[in-house]
């Protein structure tokens, strides 16, 4: 589980939606960053 500036966010919900979107590939990537004590999410396609 990973908490996104402060919410709970499982792996498989953030897979459900990137794969519902058409544009998305089945591969992708995630990253997180620190911007002020909160983490940050970023997408990142391949």
């Amino acid at each position: 589980m990973l908490v996104i500036r402060g919410i709970n966010v499982f792996p498989s919900q953030i897979e459900h939606v990137l794969m519902s979107i058409p544009e998305v590939r089945t591969h992708f990537q995630v990253v997180l960053r620190r911007v002020k004590h909160l983490d940050e999410m970023k997408y990142g396609g391949a």
